[in-house]
């Protein structure tokens, strides 16, 4: 594209020039934020007689900008006065689209990168090889390791020998097409301490939507799992003595029976009343009785078998369930 060669009029520098002479005017090619831009370029050429190279939008015929890459050469006449000025452009629109392309997947990974080390739960990647290839902030704080101690070894680090079977099994299963989503297990920490986790696992794909590696999310659940078992442990146990509690006597009762039918045993159930416990309480104090029932229960759970059941059901009963066989029950001393 060469401009009109002809010397650059004083009105040159007026945004309204273009409208007198339309037919020909370079500004049909600018769009309107461009003018000003052009008429700069084109009074610093007029200083310098340098040649010019940037990237710019012009308008293709039909309204459309077009992204151009344009060198500007000055022409000049005998006296080295500018009397035009020859632009060379070539279209740049891939590149352009492949930046914005770039920059977009750049502004996304931040995003991305952004919400993953925001989130609670530990966030792991990993390759098929169990190699870890991402490990965000929350991981840190959960397994102890920081990103750069883990990213590049390997996952077993936090598996632990004893979950090799299941982290091969899990993955087996993820391969297969079936996610895992908020299995309990338990992990291990860099001070070699365990600790519950709930984990959800996935697949990672590349282009071709072939399985190049896991994705696992794991969460903290050592409160509800210590919460859980306090619930069980109410729910199961005398508080004071330790010793199992009326429920727990009668689901033991409803395993043995069916056995002892099954084996042709019997079971037996002695029932045992600490005599003048209430004495112990009224002339001493209940701390004093609660010390001799907790030693009875000690002793008591000490002189049965491993399969027998030794229970508190009231304030002095204690109850036991055993199995009669062809083996002598052990006779409890004191």
């Amino acid at each position: 594209c060469v401009e009109k060669r002809q010397p650059m009029p004083p009105c040159c520098g007026n945004p309204t020039y273009h409208r007198a002479f339309p037919e020909y005017h370079v500004f049909r090619l600018h769009p309107l934020d461009e003018h000003e831009n052009w008429l700069r370029v084109m009074r610093n050429m007029n200083d310098d007689k340098q040649v010019h190279a940037a990237d710019a939008v012009r308008l293709h015929k039909d309204g459309t900008l077009v992204h151009v890459a344009m060198t500007l050469t000055p022409i000049v006449n005998e006296a080295q006065e500018l009397i035009g000025v020859n632009a060379m452009m070539r279209s740049i629109e891939d590149k352009i689209r492949a930046r914005i392309t770039e920059l977009t997947l750049k502004r996304q990974s931040k995003y991305f990168e952004a919400i993953v080390n925001s989130s609670d739960d530990a966030i792991i990647s990993n390759d098929l090889h169990g190699i870890v290839q991402s490990w965000n902030l929350s991981a840190e704080r959960l397994f102890g390791y920081t990103a750069k101690e883990m990213i590049g070894q390997s996952i077993m680090a936090i598996v632990g020998h004893d979950k090799e079977i299941e982290e091969k099994r899990l993955l087996d299963q993820l391969i297969a097409g079936t996610p895992v989503t908020q299995l309990n297990t338990v992990r291990r920490r860099k001070n070699g301490t365990d600790i519950h986790v709930s984990i959800s696992m996935s697949t990672l794909t590349d282009d071709t939507d072939a399985v190049v590696g896991v994705s696992t999310i794991a969460r903290d659940i050592s409160d509800r799992i210590v919460a859980e078992q306090t619930i069980w442990q109410h729910a199961n146990f005398d508080i004071l003595t330790h010793l199992p509690n009326q429920r727990l006597l009668t689901n033991r009762a409803h395993q043995v029976l069916p056995e002892c039918t099954r084996r042709q045993e019997k079971a037996a159930v002695v029932y045992i009343d600490i005599d003048r416990l209430k004495d112990i309480n009224d002339e001493l104090g209940h701390a004093c009785g609660d010390a001799l029932l907790v030693e009875v229960a000690a002793r008591m759970s000490r002189a049965i078998r491993m399969q027998d059941t030794i229970a508190h059901l009231g304030e002095t009963n204690l109850w036991c369930l055993s199995t009669v066989s062809l083996t002598p029950i052990p006779s409890i001393r004191w």
